[in-house]
């Protein structure tokens, strides 16, 4: 693909460079999809697949970058996470192989019967036939293993943090994790803060409390803006 040679970091233009790339990359990825890939990663490709329309969602909403940057960063968090856990389950034990195929089948029945309870008020939504499915043997061993003693939901699928999973992948696999550490470095915290609904989640898209840039030139904040979403890209 040919790119703009001449576009500055900063300009609307290089931004909408990085959004033609992107949009390339995830074709690319669309066409592998149809192949057939190694044991493990032919059960798991479907997630590879789902980083696409994560891509292009980012790439649509970078068109208006002023009003859904921190949107942008929400699903660049969902992006980079499912890349790592992607290349994760290619070299990680078995076990966890499997524990991230048993979560899919506890958390899809799980939500047959949920209730929730505030003070008095008890909430509940539950499936008419949720109790023949749950029976099932090959579900009730998947909820066995994602329900604590104390019987709680294991809301997450593996006991690994974000940085374990990359020092794993750094030590089993030949693939340099510096890009995706970078990612999560200046992605999850923003993606977290505007998740929470903190002052800062809801702030930062505007750069109010931006200290590096003159907030009352517009031209400075527009440049920056398109720096940040190139960085995104």
């Amino acid at each position: 693909m040919e790119t703009n040679s001449h576009a500055e970091f900063g300009a609307k233009s290089l931004t909408t460079e990085f959004r033609k790339y992107a949009h390339a990359e995830t074709l690319l990825i669309r066409k592998a999809f149809t192949l057939t890939f190694d044991e493990r990663a032919e059960g798991v490709k479907v997630v590879l697949l789902s980083t696409c329309g994560t891509a292009v969602a980012i790439a649509e909403l970078s068109k208006h970058s002023d009003r859904f940057y921190a949107d942008a960063v929400v699903l660049a968090r969902a992006f980079i996470e499912t890349v790592i856990n992607f290349i994760y389950l290619q070299i990680c034990d078995q076990s966890e192989y499997d524990k991230y195929k048993a979560h899919t089948v506890q958390k899809a029945y799980r939500k047959l019967d949920r209730k929730v309870v505030v003070g008095g008020i008890k909430i509940g939504i539950k499936f008419s036939g949720a109790s023949e499915f749950l029976n099932k043997p090959e579900v009730k061993a998947a909820l066995d293993e994602f329900t604590s003693d104390r019987g709680r939901e294991k809301t997450r699928w593996t006991d690994l943090s974000i940085k374990q999973l990359l020092e794993i992948i750094s030590s089993r696999a030949s693939i340099d994790i510096r890009p995706l550490m970078l990612s999560t470095l200046d992605i999850y915290e923003d993606a977290s803060e505007t998740l929470h609904g903190t002052l800062y989640g809801a702030t930062y898209r505007t750069w109010a409390y931006e200290p590096t840039i003159d907030r009352t030139n517009p031209y400075e904040v527009e440049a920056y803006t398109q720096k940040k979403v190139s960085l995104l890209f």
